[in-house]
């Protein structure tokens, strides 16, 4: 059995870069290495995101609505709001917390 916070690590931030990744790319225009800089991965992390390298637990929870909906407002507040990374921290914790509600405590 995975704790919550185990959960999160394998599955959910993955999805959460995955989809944020793929924005920048796709309707921002960031390039593999603008993307690696804004959020704190390796280039290659980024190739693997963009080409879909990774779990299929990962691709499972990257296709739920909500946390599509979470990734696209991180990637708006990095590409339109010129987000900090602490901004950018906060938002994808903030959506971690809205996601799992209050039964989760990590």
């Amino acid at each position: 059995m995975l704790m919550p916070c185990e959960i999160v690590i394998k599955e959910f931030l993955p999805a959460m870069r995955a989809n944020i990744t793929k924005t920048l790319s796709e309707k921002y225009k960031y390039n593999q290495s603008e993307i690696a800089i804004k959020l704190g991965l390796t280039q290659a992390a980024v190739s693997k995101y963009l080409a879909g390298d990774y779990s299929s637990e990962v691709k499972v929870v990257e296709k739920i609505k909500d946390i599509k909906g979470m990734a696209d407002n991180v990637a708006r507040q990095i590409a339109e709001v010129k987000a900090s990374k602490l901004q950018i921290v906060n938002s994808v914790c903030k959506s971690c917390q809205s996601f799992f509600g209050d039964k989760w405590h990590c």
